[in-house]
């Protein structure tokens, strides 16, 4: 499978900035002009690294600003982020709602939604951990 010009610029990206340490979290990327000419590539092709990166949470982009490192999302050691849920029914129409936008935050966030029921009821608080 060939790889595009825009994922190329993008792995580059991480390589010689973030990945080697070079940049730490919340620390500016060069400007895009900068990065255009280090690479040898148009405005939109960076653009387009820009919005790959910004798509994996790697940066973040501040309009005026310029674009920031982002600090590391937690994830196992699969490389793979999760969320649990455990509830006593997922038999009403509200927890189905309820389950379904949960869903649909988590993936659009790049999180894998695990979902559970249990027979038991839940009673009281649950415990501050």
């Amino acid at each position: 499978m060939r790889t595009s010009l825009r994922h190329k610029i993008a792995d580059l990206i991480v390589g010689d900035y973030i990945s080697n340490g070079k940049l730490v979290p919340g620390a500016a990327l060069p400007s895009m002009r900068e990065l255009k000419e280090q690479y040898s590539v148009s405005a939109n092709t960076i653009l387009s690294a820009i919005s790959i990166l910004e798509s994996r949470e790697v940066i973040s982009s501040k309009r005026g600003s310029g674009c920031y490192v982002s600090e590391p999302r937690p994830v196992n050691q699969n490389g793979v982020r999760n969320i649990g849920v455990i509830c006593n029914s997922m038999e009403s129409y509200i927890m189905r709602e309820i389950i379904h936008g949960a869903d649909r935050v988590c993936r659009a966030n790049g999180y894998n939604i695990l979902i559970t029921s249990t027979p038991f009821r839940i009673r009281g608080r649950a415990a501050a951990g």
